[in-house]
C-alpha cells in the first residue's frame, strides 16, 4: 500500500486527467485510493481511464497480488506472494529451510504457494492471449482487463462495454475462476495428502 501510494503520487502528480487539478490533500487522498482500490476495492475516486501507462503497470501488479487470505478479496493473496518471496530469498542465500519471522515454512505450504501462483499466472497469460486474438486492443489494455477480472477488482481501462458477447463472457468466466478458483485449488491441495512408504532415487536436474 505504501509503495503503491508513493508511485501513484510520483507518476500522476501532474496528470491533468487524474491528480493534476487536485489540491495537495486531494492528491494525497486520491493516491491512497489508487493504491487501495486494486486490492478488490471495487471503486475509483479519479477517472482511471486517464492513468498513465506506468500507473496502469503499478495497478496491474497490485491487482495481481490482491488482498489478504481467507477473505472476500481477490488476487494471488499477500501471503502467497510473501511465501514465494521467502522461497526466493532462501534459494539466493543458500539456506536449508525457508524461514519467515522466526518460523519455518513447511514444504507443503511452499509447494501450495508455487502451485497456486503457477495456475493463477498461467490462466491470466492464456486469457490475455485469447483476448488479444479476439479484440483489436493493445496488450496494455487487454492485460489490465484480464487481470482485473481474474482478481475480481472491477477496474477497467474503458474497453469492457465495447467488447462483443464472447469477449465479455470470457471476462465473466475469469471473474468466476478468480473468485472460487484459488480457494478451491488451495483447499484441494491441502486435503490431497497421502503417505508413501517408499521413495524414488533423487535426481538433480539443471535449473536455469
Amino acid at each position: 500500500l505504501i509503495a503503491g501510494f508513493g508511485l501513484f503520487l510520483l507518476t500522476e502528480w501532474t496528470n491533468e486527467g487524474t491528480l493534476g487539478p487536485l489540491s495537495i490533500p486531494g492528491k494525497t487522498l486520491a493516491a491512497i485510493g489508487l493504491s487501495v482500490f486494486p486490492r478488490t476495492g471495487g471503486f475509483n475516486s479519479v477517472d482511471v481511464t486517464e492513468l498513465r501507462s506506468e500507473s496502469w503497470f503499478v495497478t496491474d501488479v497490485l491487482m495481481y497480488i490482491g488482498a489478504g487470505p481467507a477473505g472476500t478479496g481477490g488476487g494471488l493473496k499477500i501471503t502467497t506472494v510473501a511465501v514465494l518471496a521467502a522461497i526466493w530469498i532462501t534459494e539466493v542465500r543458500g539456506n536449508p529451510d525457508t524461514r519467515v519471522f522466526d518460523r519455518t515454512v513447511s514444504p507443503s505450504a511452499q509447494r501450495g504457494a508455487i502451485a497456486v501462483a503457477s495456475a493463477f499466472t498461467t490462466t491470466i497469460l492464456v486469457a490475455t492471449g485469447l483476448m488479444l486474438a479476439m479484440t483489436p486492443y493493445d496488450l496494455s489494455a487487454v492485460f489490465t482487463e484480464v487481470t482485473s477480472a481474474m482478481s475480481t477488482v472491477g477496474l477497467s481501462t474503458g474497453i469492457t462495454a465495447s467488447l462483443n458477447t464472447a469477449e465479455q463472457f470470457l471476462l465473466m468466466v475469469l471473474m468466476f475462476i478468480g473468485r472460487l478458483g484459488p480457494i478451491t485449488f488451495a483447499t484441494a491441495l491441502a486435503l490431497n495428502t497421502r503417505t508413501l512408504h517408499y521413495s524414488l532415487p533423487e535426481e538433480r536436474p539443471y535449473i536455469g
